[in-house]
């Protein structure tokens, strides 16, 4: 057998480096993976022949939307052999099944190898252990692409430079990998059911893995069947992933198309597998088609990988494989520990992640947090670093031949969870939950991958516990230099909430600033409509963020936040306050002046500071705890009438079970503020045309006051007109991510339904009423003990006589 002639000496040459690579020291046995991916295999190639189809026209040029249902519904199966890999012990571990340093050493760094088809040791045909042996080879592959990463002096994208690989790295490989595996084969299972239903021949003129560069196409895009008699393009899609990148090259296509002669252009349809609406508006601006041929996807069974399979136990491998553990000594077992402890490490992470997002909107004692939502927050790293990190070890374990984009994709397709915001809250009415919910999370911009998720659930759940525990009287926060007693209520301060809103305060002064700085457009236009600022003076007014009325739709036990924006309120103030390093007499104040100035600052600058708060990244968490504000005063109102499952939490006033989980102090965030005046980021310094140096000082105090949460709500016709898939989206949502437009939604469900009266104005009528009649039990208890005593023990009266 030539393949595996002499196989004894590769391992015999290369354990020793596999077991320094184990022990920490760079392993240089496998040659580094190439620097790029070669072309997609079968590029252009003709499509297989299939039967001839009954169908009158093709997507695309039928008309439609969709295929008509079949019965039974479509499936269609594919293998995705790692799934049973997922928790591979590291090598070298003492745990059962961990790989040896032997079999290391053997496979190699070819994921593709033929030879990888063989027990290495006996060279027998073993296909039940190949997916073992290609995860290894992986491994492999990635610990000599990063150990050349480092020697070349390569960094990663944010500049650090690349680290050596250790063991402790194994279990994030093996849970992206075997994760990443199931996407290709999903998707060229779906490839195939849809070009033998559609007959897509290669006879007929059907090409697959098709560039459209000669077209004006992007030299990088391969579509999945091309037909240039008919100018038919059709992308096939398994799920409703879409990749941004992808799409944009697509648009740019398109666009190229438009200055074509209507007769060469081509039609590009995108096919799915299941109704989809992420990107519709971008798509249907750039004149790509949906079309949907729905199908249920299926794994198909297969036999368990050999997951114990190691080398045989009398071989020369092993031996020799045991003199080089001897060798290594302590730093061999030390990292065979090192691995078994991160393997358990990321289980305990894992577990935790789960536990976490099972805690959101419910409390202890009822029913966990359930559905889509949860799965999708528990299944994503915890911060951007962790994401990047793991992306980065997948992509340098892949091969030649590998789909860059599929191997990565998460089943999300990459959303920014830091917009996940709570548009939908339901007390049902029906079945056994308390509460029902949905979000909606934004696309990250670039397609990168999701992260951080069970920390936005965490602060969208904290804040709709504060909301409800809170009276109304104590939601606000103030920044004001003079008044530093009083930056927050003490119960809101310890919160994340809290946290929100002072720091969107302090970031609103910020805004301003930044908008009449005389550098800037809007800023110079602002100080040439000024009046009186000719001898240096001083601008001065009271700002604060409310609620505007939220646009909402309530129906059958729900509420559906169609829209909740915020506003800024503005008022002239002519005195300056003291704490600020500033001279109060510099400012001189003229009534007619100062209406005029207040005025053009009303006009030009007010607008744009709402806007910003409305629309900025860095108003993004106020914006979101805002939402689960109008759903707590909705959820409050609510239970004034009916039994709901958190109504014992209404009016506690006590802020204790939702710390923030941010660390942070009210007193720094006022320090902060002060500091900005004394330093002088408020003081605005012009040359005028006489080359005199005006200095103006602006002085905005003011805070965030959320004590009110008015509501508009929406006419059932206006609801159906504009938001008529809404209440369709909201239900499946709970089930599985839900794509529509530039928005994903997640559901879920959580707590028990209540039992026993509502909740008073004041706080839960239990809280009230329980005590009270526990009270009056009491007393006629005491009474009734008292008066058998008395009639038990008084003294016999004598009879007279």
């Amino acid at each position: 057998m030539t393949m595996h002639g002499r196989w004894w000496r590769r391992v015999i040459g290369v354990t020793v480096s596999m077991v320094l690579a184990l022990a920490g020291v760079p392993f240089a046995g496998v040659a580094p993976a190439g620097a790029g991916l070669r072309n997609p295999p079968g590029v252009g190639a003709s499509c297989p022949n299939y039967d001839k189809v009954n169908l009158r026209r093709l997507p695309g040029r039928d008309g439609q939307t969709r295929l008509p249902e079949t019965n039974p519904p479509r499936s269609f199966e594919y293998d995705w052999p790692l799934e049973a890999l997922s928790q591979l012990p590291p090598p070298g571990s003492p745990l059962p099944g961990a790989p040896t340093l032997a079999e290391l050493a053997a496979i190699g760094a070819d994921p593709y190898s033929p030879a990888l088809d063989y027990d290495p040791f006996t060279g027998q045909l073993d296909l039940a252990g190949r997916p073992r042996r290609e995860l290894i080879a992986r491994w492999n592959r990635a610990v000599a692409q990063r150990n050349a990463d480092v020697a070349a002096g390569r960094t990663d994208k944010n500049g650090k430079p690349y680290e050596p690989l250790s063991l402790k790295d194994w279990p994030a490989l093996v849970a992206r990998a075997t994760k990443g595996s199931r996407n290709t084969p999903m998707g060229d299972a779906y490839e195939e059911l849809v070009r033998s239903t559609l007959g897509l021949s290669g006879e007929l003129g059907w090409k697959c893995n098709e560039s459209m560069e000669k077209q004006g196409g992007d030299k990088d895009r391969y579509y999945d069947a091309v037909n240039h008699q008919l100018r038919l393009i059709y992308e096939f899609k398994s799920t409703c992933t879409i990749k941004k990148d992808q799409l944009d090259k697509d648009i740019a296509f398109m666009k190229h198309q438009k200055t074509l002669p209507e007769n060469e252009r081509y039609t590009l349809v995108y096919i799915f597998a299941e109704d989809c609406g992420k990107y519709r508006k971008a798509m249907e601006q750039a004149g790509i088609l949906r079309y949907v041929i729905a199908a249920k996807a299926k794994v198909k069974a297969v036999a368990a990988a050999a997951a114990s399979q190691g080398e045989t136990a009398d071989s020369d491998a092993t031996k020799q494989a045991d003199a080089a553990k001897e060798a290594a000594g302590a730093k061999e077992a030390a990292a065979a520990q090192q691995a078994a402890a991160a393997q358990q490490a990321a289980a305990e992470k894992e577990a935790a992640a789960v536990q976490a997002a099972e805690s959101a909107f419910t409390e202890p004692g009822q029913a966990p947090a359930a559905g889509a939502v949860v799965q999708a927050v528990a299944g994503v790293p915890a911060t951007a670093r962790e994401a990047e990190q793991a992306e980065q070890l997948l992509v340098s374990a892949l091969a030649p031949g590998d789909d860059v984009d599929d191997w990565t994709a998460d089943e999300l397709g990459g959303v920014d969870f830091t917009t996940l915001e709570l548009r939908y809250l339901a007390d049902p009415t029906k079945g056994k939950p308390g509460l029902q919910y949905a979000f909606s999370v934004r696309p990250n911009a670039d397609g990168s991958p999701s992260w951080g998720g069970v920390r936005a659930l965490q602060e969208n759940s904290d804040s709709f516990f504060v909301w409800l525990a809170l009276d109304p009287s104590r939601l606000w926060v103030n920044l004001h230099p003079d008044e530093p007693e009083r930056i927050i209520d003490p119960e809101l301060g310890r919160t994340d909430a809290g946290r929100a809103m002072l720091e969107a305060d302090l970031q609103m002064k910020k805004t301003v600033a930044k908008l009449i700085h005389p550098n800037s457009r809007t800023g110079a236009k602002f100080w040439d409509a000024m009046q009186g600022m000719d001898s240096g003076a001083c601008l001065t007014f009271r700002q604060w963020i409310v609620p505007a009325p939220a646009t909402v739709r309530e129906d059958d036990g729900g509420l559906y936040i169609v829209d909740a924006p915020l506003s800024v309120k503005m008022e002239s103030e002519h005195k300056p306050a003291q704490n600020t390093g500033q001279n109060a007499a510099n400012c001189r104040s003229n009534k007619a002046v100062d209406q005029h100035n207040e005025k053009v600052f009303r006009q030009m600058i007010l607008p744009q500071v709402e806007k910003t708060v409305n629309t900025a990244p860095e108003y993004e968490l106020l914006r979101r705890v805002y939402l689960t504000r109008v759903a707590a005063e909705w959820y409050k109102q609510r239970s004034l009438t009916k039994a709901t499952a958190l109504q014992d939490v209404i009016g506690s006033n006590s802020t204790a079970k939702w710390p923030a989980r941010t660390k942070w102090k009210p007193r720094d965030v006022f320090d902060r503020f002060v500091k900005s005046y004394r330093d002088g980021e408020f003081t605005v310094k012009r040359r005028t045309k006489r080359g005199n140096v005006i200095t103006t000082t602006t002085y905005v105090y003011g805070g965030v006051d959320f004590s009110a949460s008015p509501r508009t709500g929406m006419e059932e016709a206006d609801f159906i007109a504009g938001h008529a898939e809404l209440p369709g989206t909201v239900a499946k949502a709970r089930q599985a991510p839900v794509a529509n437009d530039d928005t994903v939604w997640l559901g879920g469900e959580s707590a028990d339904r209540a039992d026993g009266p509502p909740a008073g104005r004041n706080g839960s009528i239990r809280r009230i009423v329980v005590p009270l009649v526990a009270t009056v039990s009491g007393v006629i208890v005491i009474g009734v003990v008292t008066a058998m005593a008395m009639l038990v023990f008084r003294k016999p009266r004598r009879r007279t006589r």
